[in-house]
Order: C-alpha cells, then structure tokens, then sequence
C-alpha cells in the first residue's frame, strides 16, 4: 500500500495534479480527460491503446 501511494504521489507530482485525483482515476471514481490520458501513457512510456488495453505491448 505505501508502495502504490508513493506511485500515485510521484505521477501526481508529474501532472500537476493531487494523489487524491489520481487514486480516483485509479478507483474508477473519476475519469481522465483525453489530454491527461496522453500524459499518463507518456509517462508510462506507452501508447494510449496500450495503457486503456486496447492494444498489446
């Protein structure tokens, strides 16, 4: 648990946004507009298919 929420504090960091949104994202509570998708797969280093499971690695 302290692993994924130092993961979910450092990708907030990078998106200017807080853990709190992020967690969200993660539960499903809230969904990321197309512009913070593209910057989650950027930051992942994957495609937007590969990170909403479209597409294989």
């Amino acid at each position: 648990m302290v692993e994924n929420e130092t993961s979910q504090r450092q990708l907030a960091k990078v998106l200017n946004v807080k853990q709190q949104t992020i967690s969200r994202y993660i539960t499903g509570e809230r969904e990321p507009n197309m512009d913070m998708v593209i910057e989650i797969a950027r930051f992942f280093n994957v495609t937007v298919g590969q990170l909403l499971g479209t597409e294989e690695y």
